[in-house]
C-alpha cells in the first residue's frame, strides 16, 4: 500500500469558517482519458484511460475540487492504491482517493472517492491482454468482485455483457481510434 500526499497552502476566506469541498470534476484530455464520470451518490470516479494507465501526477492534473470558504491552494490528495510502472506511480482500479482541505486554524473537510479504471480487471493500473482474458472468463461464469465488475462494464450501463468485452479488446487493439462510451 503506497500513500502519496500533496501539501499546499490554504488561505481561509472567512474567520472561523469550515472549508467545504465540492464533488470533483474531471477533465477529459482525449490522450490519457477519453471518458470520465463522477458518481456523486456512490462516491466513484470512473475513468476510461489509455491502456498504459494514468499516473498519480496525471490524475492530479485532471481532477478538480472546488473548496468553499477556502481557496484551492490547499487540497491534499491521498491515494490508497498505487503501483509503479515505467518509473511512475499508476492509479489502479479500486484506488481510494481522499481529498482534504485544511485551514490554518485546523478546521477541515474531507471527501473520499473510489476510482474505477475501466478495463483494469487485474487491478494493476495497466490494461493488458490478461484483463481481456479475465473479462471473457467472467462471461463464462468466473466470479468478479465489485470493483472488477464495475471495471468490466465498459459501456457503464450497469450490466456486464459481451459488448463490454469487445469494447475492452478494441481499446487494447487501437487506443487512438477508440471511442469511450462514458460521457
Amino acid at each position: 500500500k503506497s500513500r502519496v500526499t500533496m501539501h499546499l497552502n490554504l488561505k481561509l476566506v472567512g474567520e472561523n469558517q469550515v472549508p467545504t469541498l465540492s464533488d470533483p470534476t474531471v477533465t477529459k484530455d482525449g490522450t490519457i482519458v477519453k471518458g470520465a464520470k463522477v458518481d456523486t451518490e456512490n462516491k466513484y470516479i470512473i475513468l476510461d484511460t489509455c491502456p498504459e494507465g494514468i499516473t498519480e501526477a496525471q490524475f492530479r492534473a485532471i481532477i478538480n475540487y472546488h473548496p468553499e470558504n477556502a481557496t484551492a491552494d490547499d487540497v491534499q490528495l491521498t491515494f490508497s492504491k498505487l503501483k509503479e510502472f515505467k518509473n511512475a506511480m499508476r492509479i489502479c482500479n479500486g484506488c481510494v482517493v481522499t481529498a482534504k482541505a485544511v485551514t490554518d486554524n485546523g478546521t477541515s473537510e474531507e471527501v473520499v472517492y473510489t476510482v474505477i479504471i475501466l478495463g483494469d480487471l487485474s487491478g494493476d493500473g495497466i490494461l493488458k491482454v490478461n484483463d481481456a482474458v479475465q473479462s471473457v472468463k467472467a462471461l463464462n461464469g468466473t466470479e468478479l468482485d465489485t470493483m472488477q465488475r464495475m471495471a468490466a462494464d465498459m459501456s457503464q450501463d450497469g450490466v456486464f455483457k459481451i459488448n463490454d468485452a469487445v469494447l475492452l479488446m478494441k481499446k487494447l487493439d487501437n487506443w487512438d481510434n477508440y471511442s469511450s462510451m462514458v460521457r
